[in-house]
């Protein structure tokens, strides 16, 4: 997935800065969205459960990418 892709699943504008909150909020909210037991038919809570886990990809991508320009900058200002 990249992150264009993970922006999208979890509803964010990919142009506008975001913190790491704001992507666990995002997350929270796809989270009660898709949740498996709101829906009725195993069906539904089949395709719920994989929007889920892709979301949940999605979360873990932003947070990492957020984690990395974190340190990145802290580095970088260390030696600077």
């Amino acid at each position: 997935m990249d992150h264009t892709k993970a922006y999208q699943m979890l509803g964010l504008d990919l142009l506008q800065p975001y913190t790491a909150e704001d992507v666990h909020q995002a997350f929270r909210q796809a989270a009660i969205q898709f949740h498996p037991d709101r829906f009725k038919t195993p069906t539904e809570r089949i395709r719920a459960t994989e929007i889920l886990k892709q979301c949940s990809t999605a979360r873990d991508l932003l947070l990492d990418s957020l984690r990395q320009t974190t340190t990145y900058r802290a580095t970088t200002a260390d030696t600077a």
